[in-house]
């Protein structure tokens, strides 16, 4: 009997294969789904353009940031209400049959209706950019990648569209700029210098430099490997700072740009100018919030890598240039009633990429317009191919080094004028104070004096006044001799007359001192007493009822001290 064969009966809980496939799909789908899920980071752009930027162009660039801001705008555009659906009960076959023949012959004129419907997000065709990222990042996704990452591409705001802003805002490019002083800093930037002489700088220290050039890949190795070999040691005199962003500054523009962001760049110590010109220029001239960095820039370096590009430096460096140029132009025209305008260049900018060394200088001319904004020019002065041999270095950096120390020069000459005028305006100032506070009368002689004051007139009167009250008394209560005698005397001590003061020049001693003494010791000598007899007969004609004559030169304070003492003394005789 045959026997029946043994099967193995499938357990409930042991899946087929199957069952194994078709969890192997699921597992694998929720893996597929779970790595298109992770949010990898991504990098944000350094820039975006507010859409003020674009609309200020005077003629807009076909670039991609353009195309971004242009998506940007259509998918943001306000919905509109969707047409109302009791129109539909209207239709009948034979209107259908009739919409059909009018399309066919053309239909109506739509052009009117562009842009209706608005797109929705359901509807963006692929690869457009999406309302809610308002970055304008290109995005793209590397197919050779096995994670899928999304890279983001950095826009640079150093574009066509903004080299067109900057000409637009009178900032001039190079074929467009004038520079009043060019050969002259040319032949300044060619003087030898004696730090990059054989000695100094050998054939060995330029490999050195050559190959530091060769084995830098981005814009951070050349600024820290290959530009201290041409700046040279560095200086306390020449304060530098790196990467530093311009966010203290006035908007040279519009205010739509980025702020300024150059490599290097070399100002003054900010103690260097008075404090008030600091604070009442600080837009202009103090580039960052950190008030410790140097102030008054006018002397810049852009750097980029192997890769970099030579036109977003050169961009760079005019904005660079224009900001130098008004720091140094305010400083210039502190304290003047009117801006002067001499389109002499004080600014000097530099671009370094893949050994090339190219300067510029950049100057300031007045507005075209009442109304408009000061013109910023741009002149290439010399162009180094730093890596061809020691001698081309040589001549790149010694004209390098020669330009910022004549940006230093021109730096110090306005700042030390600068403080100059706000010294003097604080000197005329409190002068003024004092003549408010105190009555002072300033005199207009040519000599320097001390000022007088006002209250001496009060003094003088009473001076006078007691002058023709010991005239009148000695006319009217003494003989004819003591009268003459006091009289003469009074007017002896009084009188600034020639032939009073030619006496004691004659035997050289000071006028002031001769009447003093002759005052107090009386009067002995005949000659001079009947000398001061006839000049008495003289005073009583002139003085009888009306007192003694005010036509006098009034004498200085310290004098009529003394004679006021000496008046006192003899008034006391006479009453005696």
């Amino acid at each position: 009997m045959e026997r029946p064969h043994n099967r193995k009966r499938h357990q409930a809980c042991e899946p087929s294969h199957q069952d194994d496939s078709a969890a192997y799909g699921r597992k694998r789908q929720r893996t597929d789904e779970s790595s298109h899920q992770i949010n990898h980071p991504t990098k944000e752009p350094s820039w975006q353009y507010p859409p003020e930027f674009w609309d200020g162009l005077s003629k807009t660039p076909l670039i991609h940031s353009a195309v971004k801001e242009l998506e940007r705008r259509t998918y943001t555009r306000p919905s509109y209400p969707s047409p109302p659906t009791e129109l539909a009960q209207h239709f009948t076959r034979s209107t259908a049959r009739q919409l059909a023949r009018f399309a066919r012959n053309g239909g109506p004129d739509l052009r009117h209706l562009r842009g209706y419907p608005p797109a929705t997000t359901s509807h963006r065709p692929a690869g457009a950019m999406s309302s809610s990222s308002p970055s304008g990042a290109t995005k793209s996704t590397d197919p050779t990648s096995k994670s899928g990452t999304t890279k983001t591409k950095s826009t640079t705001p150093y574009n066509r569209g903004f080299d067109q802003h900057l000409t637009d805002h009178g900032v001039n490019p190079i074929w467009k700029s004038r520079v009043s002083n060019l050969e002259d800093i040319r032949a300044a930037l060619a003087v030898p210098r004696q730090s990059l002489s054989p000695s100094k700088f050998s054939e060995g220290a330029f490999k050195d430099f050559h190959g530091s050039n060769i084995h830098s890949k981005d814009e951070d190795d050349v600024r820290v490997n290959v530009m201290p070999t041409i700046t040279g040691t560095r200086r306390t005199d020449h304060p530098s700072a790196m990467s530093t962003t311009f966010g203290n500054l006035e908007p040279l523009t519009d205010g739509t740009l980025a702020p300024a962001k150059p490599d290097i760049y070399y100002g003054s110590y900010p103690e260097e100018l008075d404090r008030l010109i600091r604070d009442e220029l600080a837009s202009h001239i103090i580039p960052s919030t950190m008030l410790d960095k140097p102030m008054a820039p006018n002397f810049f370096v852009e750097v980029k890598g192997p890769d970099g590009n030579i036109a977003v430096a050169r961009r760079q460096a005019r904005y660079d240039g224009a900001i130098g140029s008004r720091a140094m132009h305010t400083l210039q025209n502190y304290g003047k009633d009117e801006p002067e305008y001499d389109g002499n260049a004080y600014t000097f900018t530099s671009t370094y990429h893949d050994g090339t060394l190219k300067m510029y200088a950049h100057s300031t001319t007045a507005p075209t317009t009442p109304e408009g904004r000061p013109e910023y020019h741009m002149m290439e002065l010399e162009i180094f191919a730093m890596t061809r041999s020691r001698q081309n270095f040589v001549e790149g950096a010694t004209a390098f080094r020669n330009a910022r120390d004549l940006a230093k020069t021109h730096r110090d000459s306005f700042i030390q004028a600068a403080n100059s005028r706000a010294s003097q305006a604080r000197e005329a100032a409190v002068q003024a104070d004092i003549t408010q506070s105190h009555g002072y009368e300033i005199s207009t002689s040519d000599k320097p004096h001390e000022p007088v004051p006002a209250h001496d007139n009060a003094l003088q009167e009473a001076d006078d006044e007691l002058q023709q009250l010991i005239v009148g008394t000695s006319h009217h209560d003494f003989q004819d001799g003591d009268k003459e005698a006091a009289a003469s005397e009074c007017f002896y001590v009084d009188d600034d007359s020639q032939e009073a003061s030619q006496e004691p020049a004659a035997s050289g001693d000071d006028p002031l001192t001769s009447v003093t003494s002759s005052s107090t010791s009386g009067v002995s000598a005949e000659p001079r007493r009947s000398k001061r007899l006839r000049q008495s007969s003289s005073l009583r004609s002139n003085t009888s009822g009306s007192g003694v004559s005010k036509s006098r030169t009034r004498p200085s304070t310290a004098r009529r001290t003394m004679e006021s003492s000496a008046v006192q003394n003899r008034t006391g005789s006479i009453g005696s």
